[in-house]
């Protein structure tokens, strides 16, 4: 009994974090007019998004989506900076680097209802966000535990705000 709560609770999460990523995709459908703007179709891509250069049909960028629990003053207390997945980084820059356009971190902050646009990496696959690395104990998933894993700190530094008029909530 416990272990199907578990599972809804889970299942619940996942939904209200999609929900909220689709949010996400039509504020940066509606802020950037010159791209047209593509999701995978699986869960289990490398990436969140793509835009396509509407005037010339060529890709132009890509991107990840996170949702956060948070407020634009609690990642300024704590040094300006955004935990993400070290993979998640090291996916873009790979996409970067093979499709030659800029990649993206677009960061839907719940508790303000603020989404940020941050730059990964210029369109040769190399770092322009600051970051640093550290190998620390973090989620496994939405409700899988922790395990070891390499996270990388993203500094706020030159973001972007697209929107903070976006429902609260959380996940």
């Amino acid at each position: 009994m416990v272990v199907q709560q578990e599972l809804i609770v889970s299942s619940n999460r996942k939904e209200k974090a999609k929900e909220y990523e689709g949010e996400v995709v039509k504020i940066i459908a509606a802020t950037h007019p010159t791209w047209r703007v593509y999701e995978p179709s699986s869960d289990y891509s490398r990436v969140d998004g793509i835009a396509i250069d509407n005037r010339t049909q060529q890709l132009i960028a890509v991107w990840e989506t996170k949702c956060r629990n948070k407020s634009l003053h609690e990642i300024q207390r704590f040094g300006n900076e955004m935990i993400i997945d070290n993979h998640k980084l090291e996916s873009l820059k790979k996409s970067s680097w093979l499709f030659c356009v800029e990649t993206y971190l677009f960061t839907y902050l719940l508790t303000d209802g603020l989404i940020l646009k941050t730059k990964i990496t210029n369109d040769k696959g190399e770092y322009v966000c600051i970051k640093r690395d550290a190998e620390e104990e973090g989620s496994a998933g939405l409700d899988r535990g922790t395990i070891q894993k390499k996270h990388s700190y993203v500094r706020i530094d030159g973001s972007t705000i697209l929107s903070t008029g976006q429902p609260t909530g959380s996940i």
